[in-house]
């Protein structure tokens, strides 16, 4: 039996929950239609499934999935989260799970994980960048990942706690931009290695005691005790 998957929640743009159809497209069911595609312009990742019956994909270094360039997706200086549940083949380096960027790469951000870490990164017109990160990545268990970025500043969350955070309310400008991808980090080409579910965003800022629900209500789905 497949999952069966509430509505999304206020301010959620894009939620992929992972329900296969047929294998190239995996459905959106925010209201705004942003279908990731699997594959293109790289390999596609792999369905599996965990047996809780949720379905994932699985990522082996040169796959990636495009959601498209819709205007909700571009932050343009509005409030941001980024949410994803992720599972590394091996934690060091830097691996990117999701990142957008400008056809000029001056304005993007990317979440991901770094030397263990949960780990974040934005640049706002070439000034150099802010990077945030903390906590401890594991390759044996799941994780549950969450960028926040906007009026509250930058703040990073690993499994429902605070890893990391700055006070910078600089978010990258609206403008042209590239799809946004999963699985890869659109301007250093870094590839993601290992497991991907549940990836969603929202133009609101998800407060602390939100994030903290999702992961409680979720981690039974991955065998988190």
């Amino acid at each position: 039996m497949d999952l069966i998957f509430d509505p999304p929640e206020l301010g959620c743009v894009l939620h992929l929950p992972g329900l296969p159809n047929g294998g190239s497209t995996i459905l959106d069911r925010s209201p705004y239609g942003n279908h990731g595609t699997l594959g293109a312009g790289a390999a596609a990742p792999t369905w599996a499934r965990l047996p809780s019956g949720l379905w994932y994909l699985d990522f082996d270094g040169g796959d990636k999935i495009l959601c498209g360039n819709h205007i909700l997706l571009q932050v343009g200086g509005s409030d941001y989260t980024v949410e994803v549940w992720f599972k590394p083949t091996n934690a060091a380096g830097w691996q990117a799970i999701i990142s957008k960027s400008n056809v000029q790469y001056k304005n993007r951000y990317s979440l991901g994980i770094k030397n263990s870490g949960i780990w974040a990164f934005k640049e706002v017109a070439n000034d150099g960048g802010i990077q945030i990160g903390g906590g401890t990545v594991t390759s044996t268990a799941y994780h549950h990942g969450v960028l926040t970025m906007g009026s509250a500043g930058y703040k990073v969350y690993l499994d429902g706690i605070l890893a990391d955070s700055s006070a910078s309310t600089t978010t990258p400008a609206s403008g042209t931009y590239t799809e946004l991808q999963i699985g890869w980090d659109v301007w250093s080409e870094e590839p993601w290695r290992g497991s991907i579910a549940l990836p969603r965003i929202y133009n609101r800022i998800l407060s602390a005691l939100e994030i903290q629900n999702h992961y409680q209500r979720e981690k039974h789905l991955f065998g988190v005790v």
